[in-house]
Formats: C-alpha cells, sequence, structure tokens
C-alpha cells in the first residue's frame, strides 16, 4: 500500500508559487484550485502572476508521451500516436466486429465499451490475460481474451499507443535517467490509487520527486457540537425538496458555497434540475427569462450533462444530415421546419408552421426534399426552397464512399449549405451556450477526422452514424460563473470543501453501491486484487473512505435518505446510521413559495360579462351534419370553434391508410354488395355451391371498384397496400354477410348509405344512414356501420355520444322501428 505523507491545504499554495507540480484527480478539482489559487493572488495585491502547474492525472500522463514523442522525433522507432477515446472504442468494434461469433450481439457499440473497460482494468490493477487454450473460465472471458490479443497485436503492429498502456510506459521511462521528472509533486482528490499509479509515483519518489498528498481541511469533526447530521425523509421527491429548501436558507444565512453531492447523480439529475430550480431561481419559468441558464445566471450548478445529442442546436444538425434525397420521415422534418438553427427560420417562421400543416394534409408520412422544396415555394417559404434545394444539389455530388475527414468537409457543406445554425440571419445571433455548443460540434468533426487513423473509408450512413454516436458519448456542459449552490456527484466532490454541505441518497440499498463486477475478467481474480465494483467489500471500503472524506468537507454537513422509494421500504446507509437524526421540520428551510402558489395566491378574479356567438340564422346549412351534435354532447365551445370559427386539428399522417380511409373503404364495398343483393334470399343463393363462387366474385367486384376509386382520388396505394387492404375488406365483409344470412330473420335492404336533410332547431344539417333494411312484417330497421368498440349507452344519456341513428330516427318523415350498432371489425 502506498504511504505518502499529507500537505495541509495552507501550505499547498506557496508550494505552487514555487513550481510544484499538482496533479488532481477530476477535471473540476483542477478548475477549482485554479480559482483559489487566482484568488490568493488576488488578496496579495496582485494583478499579474505565473499560472500554476495544475494539471489531471491523465492530462499530465499524455504530456509525458507528448514529450517523449518530440525528443525522440529523430527515432525510427518512436511511436506513432496515441490513440484518443473516440479512435480506441472505434478500434475495439472493429476487432470485435471480426469476431464471427460476435454477429448476434444486440449492441456492438456498448460491448466494444464495456471491452475498453476490462482492458483498462486489466492494465492499471495488474490481471493477467488468460492464455489462448485455457479451457477454464467463462465463455466471455474466452472471447474477451481473444479480442484483447487481437486488439494489443494490430495496435502494436500500426505503433499505436491507447491511455490503459500509457501509464506503464511513462513509469518506464521515469525510471531512465535521461528522462526529465519535477521536483515536487502534490497529490489532490484521490480517495485510492491503483496499482499502477502507485508504481508510477514509487518511480518519481525513486528519482528523488517529492511526492505528497494534498489534504482538504478537517473542518467538521466534532459530532457532538451538531456538524453532522442525518435527515430521514418521506420520498426522495420530499429528500430534493427539503435540500433545496435547506441550500437557499443557507444562501440567505451569508453562505458563499453550498455543496449538494448526490452518489446516484446521473438518475436524479432530472428531479433535482426541476426542484432547484423551483426553489432558488423561481423567476426563470416567467416570460422574459427563459435564456437566463443558457447565460448561466442560475444560483446552482448541475454536474450531470445531458448526451451531446440533447442539445438542440446538435439535434438540429443531426436531423439535417439524415435528410435525404429520398423520403423522410415527417415526424423528423416537422421539428427541423419549427427549429430556430435551420437557415431564415426567423423570417419565414409563420409561414413553415402553416407549411407543416400543408404537409401533414397531404397524409403522406414520408416526404422527399423535392417534395418539399415544391410546398415551401406554394406556401411563400422561398428563403425555405433555397435552402433545400441547395442541399439537394450538395447530396447530388456526395460520392459512394470516402473517408472519415471526407465525410466532415461533407457534413459541413450540407449544413451550411441549409442554413444552419441560423445566426446572423433576421439580426439573431447565438447565445453563450449556443456558441459552445457550436464550437464543441467542431471539436466533434474533428474526432470524425481522427477515426481515418484506425478506420477505412465508409459510407455516408457509416459516417453519419460514427458521428451520432461520438455526439452520444460527449456531454456538454456550458461555461459559466461559478454558481453558489454545487451539485456534484461522490467521485467529482473529491478533495472539494464547502461552506455547507448536504449529501443526497444514502439508503441502505444504494450506498455502499452494489457489486458490479466486468463480466470479461475473472470474477476471482477481480476480487482478489480489489478492483472497483468487484465485490460488496470493496464497494464498503470506497464508500467509508468517501463518507469519511464528506464528512470533513464542511463546517456542517448533512446526510439524507428516503424512507421509501415506491412500494419499498428504505433504511439509513449503515454509514451514517449513528449520526443524530433530526426531522425536516427542525431545520432551517426556507418559506420561499413555489412560483406557481405565489400565482395562485396573487391570482384576482375578473367578472366579464359573456358574449356568446350569435345565434345560426333560421335555415343556416351545415356541411358537418352529426358531427355538430356529436362536438355538442362532448363540448359546447368544441362545437362552436369546429362549426363557427372553422378551427381543425391538423391531421396527423400515417403510414399506409388512416382509420378513417378504412372506415370509408369498408362503407363502399358494403354499399356495392347490397346494392347487388338487396335482399336475404339473394345472398344465400350467392352462397350456394362449394366455396361461394358467386358471393366470392361479387366482394372480389365491389372491392376493385372501391380501392380503384380511392386510387384515382388519392394516389395513395402501392400494389403490396392494395393487395393487403383487399384482403382485409373481402375477410370483413365475408364475416358480416355469414351473419347476416344465418343469423337474422328474412329483410330487404332498402337503403344503403342514403344522404338525407334535417332541420334540427332552424339549423339544416345533412345525414347519411349506412343501411335501411325492411323485414319480412314491413318493419324498419337502421343500421350504423361502427369498425371500433361501440356500445348502445352511447344514445341513452342525457347528451348523447352517438347521436346519428337517434337524430335520424327523430327527424326522418318515416321514422324507423329499430335502430342497430354494427360492428364491423377482427372478432
Amino acid at each position: 500500500m502506498l504511504k505518502l505523507s499529507a500537505l495541509s491545504e495552507q501550505r499547498w499554495l506557496p508550494e505552487a508559487e514555487a513550481g510544484a507540480l499538482v496533479l488532481t484527480a477530476t477535471g473540476r478539482l483542477q478548475r477549482h484550485l485554479h480559482e483559489v489559487y487566482a484568488g490568493h493572488q488576488a488578496l496579495q495585491g496582485r494583478v499579474v502572476w505565473t499560472t500554476p502547474i495544475i494539471l489531471t492525472w491523465r492530462t499530465w500522463i499524455e504530456r509525458q508521451w507528448q514529450e517523449r514523442v518530440l525528443a525522440a522525433a529523430q527515432d525510427a522507432a518512436a511511436p506513432a500516436a496515441l490513440l484518443n477515446e473516440a479512435q480506441t472504442e472505434a478500434l475495439w468494434q472493429q476487432v470485435i466486429a471480426a469476431d464471427g461469433r460476435t454477429r448476434d450481439l444486440l449492441h456492438a457499440p456498448g460491448l466494444a465499451r464495456q471491452a475498453e473497460e476490462a482492458w483498462g482494468l486489466l492494465h492499471a490493477w495488474d490481471v493477467p490475460l488468460a492464455p489462448a487454450d485455457a479451457r477454464s473460465g467463462t465463455p466471455e472471458e474466452a472471447r474477451f481474451a481473444a479480442w484483447a490479443r487481437a486488439y494489443g497485436a494490430r495496435s502494436d503492429e500500426n505503433g499505436w499507443m491507447d491511455a490503459a498502456r500509457l501509464p506503464r510506459h511513462v513509469t518506464r521511462w521515469i525510471a531512465e535517467e535521461g528522462h526529465p521528472v519535477p521536483q515536487r509533486v502534490l497529490l489532490a482528490g484521490f480517495d485510492l490509487f491503483d496499482p499502477g499509479q502507485e508504481r508510477l509515483i514509487a518511480a518519481l519518489v525513486q528519482r528523488g520527486c517529492a511526492c505528497v498528498e494534498l489534504e482538504p481541511p478537517a473542518r467538521s469533526a466534532n459530532i457532538a457540537a451538531g456538524t453532522l447530521q442525518r435527515v430521514a425523509c418521506a420520498d426522495p421527491e420530499a429528500e430534493g425538496e427539503a435540500a433545496a429548501r435547506w441550500a437557499r436558507a443557507q444562501l440567505e444565512a451569508g453562505a458563499r458555497t453550498v455543496g449538494i453531492v448526490v452518489p446516484s447523480l446521473d438518475a436524479r439529475a432530472n428531479q433535482l434540475s426541476r426542484v432547484f430550480r423551483d426553489v432558488l431561481a423561481p423567476e426563470a419559468a416567467l416570460p422574459g427569462t427563459l435564456g437566463r441558464e443558457e447565460e448561466g445566471a442560475l444560483p446552482f450548478h448541475i454536474s450531470a450533462a445531458p448526451p451531446f445529442t440533447q442539445v438542440p442546436l446538435v439535434r438540429t444538425a443531426l436531423g439535417l444530415l439524415r435528410l435525404d434525397s429520398s423520403p423522410n420521415d415527417l415526424a423528423a422534418l416537422e421539428a427541423l421546419l419549427r427549429s430556430p438553427y435551420l437557415g431564415a427560420a426567423a423570417a419565414e417562421r409563420e409561414r413553415r408552421g402553416m407549411l407543416v400543416t400543408r404537409l401533414r394534409g397531404q397524409g403522406d408520412p414520408a416526404v422527399s426534399l423535392a417534395t418539399l422544396a415544391r410546398h415551401a415555394a406554394a406556401g411563400g417559404c422561398g428563403l425555405l426552397r433555397d435552402r433545400v434545394e441547395a442541399a439537394a444539389k450538395v447530396q447530388q455530388h456526395l460520392p459512394p464512399r470516402q473517408s472519415h475527414a471526407g465525410w466532415a468537409r461533407s457534413f459541413t457543406e450540407l449544413l451550411r449549405a441549409v442554413g444552419w445554425p441560423g445566426h446572423g440571419e433576421g439580426g439573431r445571433s447565438l447565445g453563450s451556450a449556443e456558441f459552445q455548443a457550436y464550437e464543441r460540434w467542431r471539436d466533434l468533426l474533428d474526432e470524425l477526422c481522427g477515426l481515418d487513423l484506425v478506420l477505412p473509408p465508409s459510407d455516408r450512413g457509416e459516417a453519419l452514424a460514427r458521428l451520432h454516436e461520438l455526439a452520444a458519448n460527449a456531454s456538454f456542459q456550458p461555461q459559466a460563473e461559478p454558481a453558489s449552490v454545487q451539485i456534484l456527484g461522490h467521485l467529482e466532490a473529491s478533495g472539494l470543501t464547502f461552506d455547507r454541505l448536504w449529501v443526497l441518497g444514502l439508503d441502505d440499498e444504494s450506498w455502499p453501491r452494489p457489486p458490479q463486477p466486468n463480466p470479461f475478467l475473472p470474477l476471482a481474480v477481480q476480487r482478489a486484487r480489489g478492483l472497483p465494483r468487484a465485490s460488496a467489500e470493496r464497494e464498503l471500503l470506497f464508500a467509508e473512505q468517501v463518507t469519511a472524506r464528506l464528512k470533513a468537507a464542511a463546517d456542517h454537513v448533512i446526510f439524507s435518505h428516503a424512507l421509501s422509494q415506491g412500494a419499498a421500504k428504505l433504511r439509513p446507509s449503515p454509514l451514517v446510521a449513528d449520526l443524530p437524526e433530526v426531522l425536516p421540520e427542525a431545520l432551517r428551510l426556507s418559506a420561499q413559495p413555489r412560483l406557481v402558489d405565489t400565482l395562485r395566491r396573487h391570482a384576482r378574479l375578473e367578472e366579464r360579462t359573456e358574449q356568446p356567438l350569435r345565434p345560426l340564422p333560421a335555415g343556416t346549412a351545415l356541411r358537418s351534419g352529426v358531427r355538430l351534435f356529436e362536438d355538442m354532447a362532448a363540448c359546447p365551445f368544441r362545437a362552436q370553434a369546429r362549426q363557427r370559427l372553422g378551427a381543425e386539428e391538423s391531421p396527423l399522417p400515417e403510414p399506409g391508410l388512416s382509420a378513417a380511409d378504412h372506415g370509408s373503404l369498408l362503407h363502399g364495398v358494403l354499399q356495392h354488395v347490397w346494392t347487388s343483393l338487396k335482399t336475404q334470399a339473394a345472398l344465400q343463393a350467392a352462397c350456394q355451391g362449394e366455396g361461394s363462387p358467386v358471393l366470392d366474385a361479387l366482394v372480389r367486384k365491389a372491392t376493385d371498384a372501391v380501392l380503384d376509386a380511392f386510387a384515382r382520388h388519392h394516389g395513395r396505394l402501392t400494389p403490396g397496400l392494395r393487395r393487403l387492404e383487399q384482403e382485409r375488406l373481402a375477410r370483413l365483409t365475408r364475416e358480416l354477410l355469414e351473419l347476416d344470412r344465418t343469423a337474422r330473420p328474412p329483410f330487404t335492404v332498402t337503403a344503403s348509405e342514403q344522404a338525407a336533410g334535417a332541420s334540427v332547431g332552424g339549423v339544416e344539417v345533412s345525414l347519411r344512414v349506412d343501411r335501411v333494411d325492411t323485414l319480412a312484417d314491413g318493419s324498419r330497421l337502421l343500421l350504423d356501420y361502427k369498425s371500433g368498440r361501440v356500445n348502445k349507452n352511447q344514445w341513452l344519456s342525457d347528451r348523447p355520444d352517438a347521436p346519428q341513428l337517434p337524430l335520424y330516427a327523430l327527424t326522418h318523415a318515416e321514422a324507423p322501428d329499430a335502430l342497430a350498432f354494427v360492428q364491423v371489425r377482427t372478432g
């Protein structure tokens, strides 16, 4: 076990001033120490000072590689390249894809990341690779051993180095007399050192470098004085609310830095972001302040960043690159047309909204670029048309395959053609966070170019998939002014101190974390060597160290846990169960009301005299027919909006035929059949003979006629779709005819799809009755075809939901004797 002397926080500043190298475990601690150093220099009255050498461990390791390569520039044996994360993962994917046994695996990128993690653990913790002829172990271990050998062989063949193997090389170089080493190294924020780190530090010490740990001050060691407390909350939601109100109270009391540490931050980031916004910045929800969070004006900062693909500017870019000359998904296209990052969005915003409605009205769920350009021109979106045509022209000249660097240039050209990201047009400029996202996107394209080192040329789809994968793996956190409240994971909080600290989520199910060993390395070896997540004992040791560190990270620390989550009952983690418990209501919590509560409390009722729409003049004809009464039964305002104001919901295109299309086609087929048959007796005669050939021919003739008419008017029937719809219509029609033939007394169909007019309250409406049967005793039966589930109770309420047949019965000169629904649906 590595033993190092400790250096207090007060003494590291002069050490750094004297040129000592400071190595941190996390990038956040690196930034924090730079801020502390700058504050110290300012207090000394200095305006200019030398920047201290504060680096993360990984950055320093990579610098050793760079210096070694520069020093050996004339050496033909010098390594050619250090692979970055994207190149390493791409190489692993290639190696795994070359294994024919993995073709049945569902998620190759995830598999490659797990294999890469195992490779890193193998080198950092000195885990031996299973022999090629080993017959023991799991199939996963054997597969990984084969992949690892192939990966290593290909890397060595090309002179490539990766981050997993680099520390061992750096350790060897440090042991050489000619390699420069720092005189003094300060190590900050390391809870545990892995064997690879211990070897490297020992090599530094052997060369005469003084290595010491930067020890944060013990700010709260007196439990009796109330500096450490435990709080039990009803559930995670109440726990987050209490932490947010406590944080606000601490700020109001003068605290400058408040830490909120959450071991499971990724899982709770959205909930905590919402709660802390409601409590600490309720005004951010008001109109005109939507950009506050982007500009970094919120008083809290949450370190869990969403995937880069979720950033709106990047999501739009990826969506635009997916557009093709072939039909594109209309739903995805709508989102792009509404995006402010598409060129000239501000100038044509309203017209593009109308264009979306126009495209929906076509009823086609897929739209080509040519169709989009044509509709854009017809809808007054000339700027959009120009950009779509420019993009189509770029696409026409794209090669079938090219290097990833070539695709990066092509993607940039495509985005430029459509005007992405839209800044500089219509007076709009990118905000701070948007500009940072734009710059990060350019870095992502550089990473795509770098894949040419390890991957052959690809087609457009493969390159775009690689770019999307790079964006999905990249987190993005816009730089902003330091916030007073920092919401962090337990690893990011390493080495940091606060005025006040609240640690959430320390229930017995979550802390210590459950073991999660890597499936590609032998479990017994992982446990014996103490690899991370390998055993409950290892997780307990790690959790004890983190908990002890957090207890000393502030003058006042609160540890909390939920009593339940869903139906599960929870208890405090054994690592904090012995702390003095206080009730949430006993804490100093801010009483700041939520914005919604404030608005409700100050709401004033206004009295307005209702001015209803004028009554329709007597004799006014409405084309909607029975729909007026359906709307009135459901909601009188809906009826007014639809019938008087012409408000209609924009139709949602569906693949194939819509439900309305299916219904109208079925009505048409049944009308054709009964126009020919007319009576039950004729139906029974048509069913004579083996297989009922006469009836089959009649049904086929009816379906052909209806589908031909539909195709002439709508043109949305491909041969395959027509065949499927014909089979569906024939099956349902035969099922209904069989019921008419066997389950009913004799009847004659005297009307089919009969149109009629009626006057109700002076309003003329048009009706259409699906079918009227005259029975043997002369009584009349009205039938209403329904393709969904129906119930006669829809007729019986004070406001009938299905008023068509009752309305017809009340208004027709020849009142029917009976009404019936006919469910025409499978089953």
